[in-house]
């Protein structure tokens, strides 16, 4: 999906507009044109009924529409034109102004190209250090910028305008235990069943509660057994196929298993770092890619991703520790800056005590604010760019650049309860920013589409009515879905421990040549380019322990990405 709009369009009453390869269908009905562009054209409204709804209601159409699209609206009647995308982002757009009109791609890369731009931004590039990725609006070149969810791009008088035309609705009122248990096995299968209406679905399968769900979901509605696809990785402590098992056999699955090796990143890497249209920093986007491939072989098209519960209905563990953090603040103000704040800041780090090292460690966390908390683990932001960075390259970034980010984000949020907050701020960061991207680019490179049924519009304003008391009942996480899904999974899933999607590339890394050459090559590369200091070059070219747990060793990873990804498309800093 690629177009340009000129200035001169929003009063032009010409014909139908051709638009480029990806749009779903166009209308025109007297000076008003209407484009959609989605991957999932049977998930989303027509351009004719997108054109009803917005004769009736303007722009504010865009919330009816449930699942992945971009609308382009051309109003020669009212001199305007609009781009929105979905509410959520499941779908991403580009832009970028000229003098002459604006530019749209899905990718900022693709506009990069078309207008000749060959040289990245530095600050973010640093943001890509801090977040792994580079979060919306912001894009890796400085004059090219992504939409957020939920927002449409407005151009009236060759002025160009963002407005949000969606927010969650948290004030709706809110519903019991007893009625959101009822209801959330329904709303799970009426989704499943909207995306499942091809005929040749299949279904991402981890073992986890969620990806187990949308294949139990996704096996009551096939006629035949369900086709689900797993990637095991051969390690303790990475490997759930046990799960995936389980669940096949629960549901009657068909299911299909893949075990990655080192040799899929060897073989892999280099077109999946330029794949994306700026640098993406997340490893777990080789076994996406391998489960997505390993499903097109089976001759299956559509993939269903159980992305979104966690962010939904309150499934991380950062959800629970940050409300232990929230405790401090319920201490009289007199005693935590008299008493308990200078105490902790006179102990030392590595205090004898282990009781006194916590106490001292919970102090200091607490007292920072969020969202900048979230971060407390983040090597950019407690050493600071000064140990990553020669002066030379840093010297014109923002280092609070990224954190200001975030704090406008949370701000914007429109709740005050806490964990309403940190679910949406993970709608942003951690899904529309970062795991939608993972998924949808590297089923994109497999020439499969995905779907994700967890992000339905019925689920998203369902989970808004539940209250924080149930969604984190008792202090435990996602107690009210196991307990709304207690006979429809098994047990055994029901109770297993939390498990990420995660690599296990640092343990590879010191076991296989092939792949520790590759790592060798990019971090020398990288350090010629002069922007890193020698000494924490040193600290990543030097792996210890299992590299995937160490401090460090998720920068491993993000610089080979980065190398890579500006040495394919030949791009300066």
């Amino acid at each position: 999906m690629q177009g340009f709009i000129p200035f001169s369009a929003q009063t032009s009453s010409s014909a139908p507009i051709a638009m480029p390869e990806g749009t779903s269908s166009t209308a025109q009905r007297g000076r008003v044109q209407v484009a959609i562009f989605s991957p999932t054209p049977t998930r989303v409204p027509s351009a004719d009924a997108f054109l009803d709804r917005y004769t009736h209601s303007g722009i504010k159409a865009c919330t009816e529409i449930n699942g992945g699209c971009t609308a382009l609206v051309i109003d020669s009647e009212r001199s305007e034109v609009y781009i929105a995308i979905d509410f959520l982002g499941i779908n991403s757009l580009s832009y970028a102004v000229t003098d002459e009109g604006v530019h749209f791609a899905q990718q900022p890369l693709a506009i990069a190209k078309q207008l000749g731009i060959n040289k990245v931004s530095r600050q973010q590039l640093y943001n890509f250090l801090f977040f792994h990725m580079i979060p919306a609006p912001a894009s890796i070149f400085a004059d090219i910028k992504k939409l957020e969810g939920g927002c449409y791009l407005k151009v009236k008088d060759r002025a160009l305008s963002i407005e949000r035309y969606w927010r969650p609705n948290f004030s709706a009122e809110k519903i019991d235990r007893i009625t959101a248990e009822n209801e959330l096995l329904r709303l799970l299968r009426a989704a499943v069943a909207r995306n499942a209406e091809d005929s040749s679905v299949g279904a991402f399968l981890s073992g986890g509660l969620d990806s187990s769900s949308v294949s139990g979901c996704l096996a009551e509605y096939e006629t035949d057994s369900a086709k689900t696809f797993s990637i095991g990785f051969g390690v303790e402590g990475y490997d759930e196929l046990e799960y995936a098992r389980i669940a096949n056999s629960h549901f009657g699955c068909q299911g299909h298993e893949l075990v990655a090796t080192p040799s899929d990143i060897v073989q892999n890497f280099s077109r999946i770092a330029a794949a994306y249209g700026e640098p993406f920093g997340n490893s777990s986007v080789v076994p996406t890619l391998l489960c997505a491939q390993l499903a097109k072989s089976k001759d299956v098209s559509v993939l269903l991703a159980g992305d979104g519960g966690d962010e939904l209905f309150a499934g991380n563990e950062r959800y629970l520790k940050q409300l232990v953090f929230e405790r401090y603040f319920k201490i009289p103000s007199p005693l935590r800056s008299g008493l308990l704040s200078p105490l902790a800041g006179a102990l030392r780090d590595e205090h004898p005590i282990w009781l006194l090292r916590k106490f001292k460690s919970y102090v200091e966390q607490a007292e920072i604010p969020l969202p900048r908390r979230f971060e407390t683990w983040n090597y950019a932001y407690r050493e600071g760019i000064e140990s990553m960075l020669t002066p030379e390259f840093a010297k014109n970034i923002e280092i609070e650049h990224p954190m200001q980010a975030m704090e406008a984000a949370f701000a914007d949020i429109p709740s005050d309860d806490l964990v309403d907050k940190m679910l949406v701020y993970d709608w942003k960061f951690t899904l529309a920013d970062s795991d939608l991207r993972k998924v949808g680019q590297m089923c994109a490179l497999a020439g499969v589409e995905v779907r994700y049924p967890m992000l339905d519009k019925d689920l998203i304003e369902f989970s808004t009515r539940i209250p924080t008391s149930i969604k984190l009942a008792e202090g435990k996480l996602r107690s009210f879905y196991k307990s709304a899904t207690q006979g429809f999974l098994p047990d055994a899933i029901l109770n297993k421990p939390k498990h990420g999607f995660g690599l296990p590339f640092g343990i590879w890394r010191q076991q296989d040549k092939d792949l520790s050459l590759i790592v060798d090559e990019r971090l020398e590369r990288m350090r010629q380019r002069g922007i890193f200091k020698d000494e924490f070059m040193n600290q990543l070219s030097a792996p210890s322990g299992s590299g995937a747990e160490s401090y460090l060793g998720y920068f491993v990873w993000d610089l080979m990405v980065l190398e890579e990804w500006l040495t394919c498309h030949q791009l300066e800093l």
